[in-house]
């Protein structure tokens, strides 16, 4: 039993050494620093494990048919044409993070990843996502959100399976809803309520 426990504190800790090592690579070729170094996020970890507890929505601009589109279509299997449920069609999005729904709102950043039609029975993505803040408060984090996208429901539920920056080592729900359809600029509005730990 012993052997295991350390087993997984030596992986633990070369993984947040490996993490520690790729940060100060890009910190050299001018990238986004950290909001704090990861050694020193690390020493204060060691002292206490006890997670912090946030809650956050925001709201997500899919931009489709316009000269500003956000999401593509990217690839499809040969048999997408004729699946009732778009079997195979991969779609790549980079679309506009805001406060309210209003297009117009304080933008915190970019909702980027792709969402894969992977049911044959009934029409439901595969979801990959980063929430990648670029102003405010979160300035240079990210969470990563994965989950099934059942298209003709209301709303979703998701895994936070990570984060940077602030959010180092998040984990949660993330509820993704449908808020408004699309309107004549082709503009719909997603809104993500998080639950989410991280350290």
């Amino acid at each position: 039993m012993m052997g295991k426990l350390d087993m997984s504190k030596s992986f633990l800790i070369y993984s947040l050494i490996y993490v520690a090592a790729i940060s100060g690579a890009f910190a050299k070729t001018g990238a986004s620093k950290a909001p704090e170094p990861v050694d020193k996020w690390f020493a204060g970890l060691k002292k206490s494990l006890v997670p912090k507890f946030k809650f956050i929505e925001i709201y997500i601009q899919d931009i489709r048919g316009a000269a500003n589109q956000t999401v593509w279509l990217v690839a499809q299997s040969n048999i997408s044409a004729t699946s009732p449920t778009f079997f195979g069609q991969v779609y790549l999005a980079d679309n506009i993070l805001t406060t309210t729904p209003k297009f117009e709102s304080t933008r915190l950043g970019r909702a980027q990843g792709f969402g894969a039609f992977s049911d044959l029975e009934v029409p439901a993505l595969f979801y990959s996502w980063n929430l990648a803040f670029t102003s405010g408060e979160y300035k240079g984090s990210t969470l990563s959100i994965s989950g099934r996208n059942q298209v003709l429901d209301y709303s979703s539920e998701f895994s936070i399976v990570g984060g940077t920056g602030h959010f180092r080592m998040a984990s949660g729900i993330a509820i993704g809803a449908n808020f408004l359809p699309r309107d004549a600029r082709g503009i719909a509005v997603l809104k993500y309520t998080l639950y989410f730990t991280y350290y």
